[in-house]
């Protein structure tokens, strides 16, 4: 089976101004012009700002705080979208990572110890 790989980056600063839109029209458009699903290689959104280098990823989708919830909220959204739409599966980036991209990840650290963020607590409602 041929698949279409894209990323996801919704508060990247070079995102267009609505980002939602720009990917539920891109999968509408793989899947169309293309004849084949879509999976989403790399997604991430932050649960706080960005700091450092990587502060200009801070962009805020509308709807979507940057919270851990905010964060769990966008995940869910995606793939409960995606399940009637095309997206046959979504790979979160790197969500153990520690260092300055830690508001992307999945897990909160403190002395080498990660502790799961609210959107690896909803799993069961992302996956169902």
């Amino acid at each position: 089976m041929q698949v279409a790989g894209i990323s996801y980056y919704p508060s990247a600063p070079a995102m267009s101004f609505n980002k939602k839109k720009m990917l539920t029209k891109t999968v509408t458009r793989i899947n169309k012009k293309c004849g084949m699903p879509v999976f989403i290689g790399e997604f991430s959104y932050p649960s706080e700002n960005m700091v450092g280098p990587f502060a200009g990823w801070n962009k805020q989708l509308k709807g979507y705080s940057k919270t851990q919830q905010g964060q769990a909220d966008i995940y869910r959204d995606v793939i409960a979208w995606g399940k009637d739409h095309g997206l046959i599966g979504i790979r979160y980036w790197a969500p153990d990572y520690e260092g300055e991209w830690y508001p992307m990840c999945m897990f909160t650290f403190e002395n080498k110890v990660g502790t799961a963020k609210t959107i690896l607590l909803n799993h069961k409602e992302i996956v169902q």
